[in-house]
């Protein structure tokens, strides 16, 4: 599988963004007395979940799906890596009037609770903190809300361009000409990656590895491993990858400048 180091970089922020959480939740949690040290916690976990790359999480997404035969078993396998954030849950977060009652109340009281344990928090102490756990709450909620927005257009597209059965296609009359499946498969890759496929809904296809199966059903060839292909495709010289794009290339010029 392709590397994925933006995700899981995302994943062991969230993961830590929600252990400082459940440190705050927890009264018994001692980490708290270091107030100085949890202001900086909570003020590094908001920085670091505004900073995740959601467009770069995609991007991952489509790169990895190359490598399965739908996009259901690789969402799949995000819904697993995302478990911890997908499986959290705060009931205040979209009632103002009970958060501000939860601040007013249950965190005065803890601190309180805790005044002479270490050294007097001060108003500014839990102004900071309470605005501090306010604001990751919020970012996390709002992150959890996007990757689920991701799972779901994941999966209305593994149904949109799913590719069909061999009963569903009509054969094609002709095939590949021999030796020309690797070409074959490097334009069409290229064609996909210049986004000139759309599925039969109008929306940009987004899943090479449909594309490539029905267009091998289509000709009798099996192009469920291109990506294989393609990969060997790229070791000898340069000039030799690319000799196929010349050769349209020449010929789409005489073509042109044939006479009418």
């Amino acid at each position: 599988m392709k590397h994925t180091e933006i995700t899981d970089k995302a994943i062991a922020i969230i993961k830590i963004s929600i252990y400082t959480i459940d440190a705050f939740n927890d009264k018994q949690n001692y980490v708290l007395y270091a107030t100085d040290l949890y202001v900086k916690n909570l003020h590094n976990r908001f920085m670091e979940l505004c900073e995740i790359d959601l467009d770069g999480i995609k991007r991952e997404f489509w790169d990895v799906c190359n490598d399965f035969s739908d996009i259901n078993s690789l969402k799949r396998i995000y819904e697993i890596k995302f478990e911890n954030l997908l499986n959290w849950r705060v009931d205040f977060i979209n009632n103002q009037q009970h958060v501000n009652a939860i601040f007013d109340n249950e965190i005065k009281i803890f601190f309180e609770k805790h005044l002479e344990q270490e050294r007097e928090f001060s108003v500014q102490d839990k102004t900071i903190i309470s605005l501090y756990y306010y604001m990751l709450l919020i970012e996390l909620d709002k992150l959890r809300n996007e990757i689920q927005s991701l799972l779901r257009q994941w999966e209305a597209m593994a149904v949109s361009s799913n590719p069909k059965s061999n009963t569903d296609i009509i054969a094609s009359k002709f095939k590949l000409a021999h030796n020309k499946k690797t070409d074959f498969i490097k334009i069409i890759s290229a064609m996909y990656d210049n986004r000139m496929f759309e599925t039969e809904d109008g929306f940009l296809a987004s899943n090479k590895q449909a594309l490539m199966i029905e267009l091998g059903q289509l000709f009798g060839e099996d192009l469920s491993k291109y990506s294989v292909l393609l990969s060997k495709s790229k070791n000898p010289e340069k000039d030799v990858f690319l000799r196929p794009f010349k050769d349209i290339e020449k010929k789409a010029e005489e073509y042109y400048n044939r006479e009418s």
